[in-house]
C-alpha cells in the first residue's frame, strides 16, 4: 500500500505538450479549485490529490526570472484561505504576454519542495519545473494588461492534465 502511494506521488507521466503559441498549459495535474481575477491578474489554482503525480511544468515558453523560496504553515492546501501562509516556491517567468508565476504550495503531508530548474534559464512549455513532495497546490497567475481578449478554457471542479491541458487561449 505504502509503495503504491508513493509511485502515486512520485511517478512521472509521459506528457504530449501543447504546441500552440496562443496556448498557456496547466502546470500541473489537479482539479481546479478557484479561477478568480484578482489585481488586473487571473488566478487559478489547482489541488493535487494523492492520486496525482505531484510534478509541475512550464506553462508557456519563456525565461526563468526569479525563484522565491518562502517558509510558511503546512496547512491543508484544499482549505484556500488557510493555505495563504503554507511553504511555497513561486516561479517567475517572463514571456511574451508578460510575467506568468507558477506556485508550488506545500500543504499538510508535504514538507518538500523540490525545484528542477534554475533562474536566468530559457525554458519550453512542457519542461519540468519540478516537485512537491506530498504536495498539494499549484496557483498560475497570468497578467490581464495586454491580453484583456483571452479565453479562460477551464471551470471549476474540473481535472486537468500538466503540460497537456490548455487552460489559457490568448487571441495574438
Amino acid at each position: 500500500l505504502l509503495v503504491g502511494i508513493c509511485y502515486n506521488f512520485f511517478r512521472i507521466p509521459v506528457i504530449k505538450v501543447v504546441n500552440d503559441e496562443n496556448a498557456i498549459v496547466a502546470p500541473s495535474f489537479g482539479r481546479i479549485q478557484k479561477i478568480m481575477k484578482i489585481d488586473n491578474q487571473i488566478y487559478i489554482s489547482i489541488f493535487l490529490s494523492v492520486f496525482d503525480p505531484h510534478i509541475q511544468y512550464v506553462p508557456y515558453n519563456g525565461l526563468l526570472l526569479s525563484q522565491i523560496y518562502k517558509k510558511g504553515t503546512f496547512r491543508a492546501a484544499f482549505l484556500w484561505e488557510k493555505s495563504t501562509f503554507n511553504e511555497r516556491m513561486i516561479h517567475n517567468f517572463e514571456t511574451r504576454v508578460g510575467t506568468i508565476s507558477v506556485v508550488q504550495i506545500a500543504g499538510m503531508i508535504a514538507r518538500t519542495i523540490i525545484p528542477f530548474i534554475s533562474a536566468k534559464k530559457d525554458v519550453k512549455k512542457g519542461e519540468q519545473i519540478g516537485m512537491i513532495k506530498f504536495g498539494s497546490r499549484v496557483d498560475i497567475i497570468v497578467p490581464i494588461k495586454g491580453n484583456e481578449d483571452m479565453k479562460i478554457l477551464v471551470k471549476q471542479g474540473q481535472y486537468v492534465n500538466g503540460g497537456e491541458t490548455v487552460l489559457i487561449k490568448l487571441n495574438k
